[in-house]
């Protein structure tokens, strides 16, 4: 099911982001094959970049918005006095490495679409 739900959201994407995305994520792939050299995994790849890829929103604690750029907002400012991230931002950044991970991962087929993806959903007879 989650792979049906982010190739529709990557088929609603603008030719070019698509186009960008599957380059990237070829690339991404290509890189973790070669995991027993460069010690880049997928998984080491979706902890690097899933905070550049994946905008997370977390809400600063000085009350301005999530959206605001500055000092303020900065995570590692942000916690200075809690010492450790609170667990919803470790949620997210859960959320966000299993989202690129499986990306990474799965990249072929998130851009395949054929029968093999159309046909469960159709209600009637299918007509060749």
């Amino acid at each position: 099911m989650r792979g049906e739900a982010v190739n529709s959201v990557i088929m609603l994407l603008p030719d070019e982001h698509r186009e960008a995305l599957r380059v990237l994520l070829d690339f991404l792939h290509a890189i973790s094959l070669h995991a027993n050299v460069n010690q880049m995994s997928a998984s080491n790849l979706a902890v690097c970049l899933a905070p550049s890829l994946l905008r997370l929103h977390h809400v600063p604690t000085n009350g301005g918005s999530p959206s605001a750029r500055g000092p303020a907002t900065s995570p590692r400012r942000r916690n200075k006095s809690a010492g450790a991230p609170d667990t919803r931002e470790i949620g997210e950044n859960k959320a966000a490495h299993d989202c690129v991970l499986h990306l990474i991962k799965c990249h072929r087929d998130l851009f395949t679409v054929g029968p093999h993806r159309l046909i469960p959903a159709c209600s009637g007879p299918i007509i060749y």
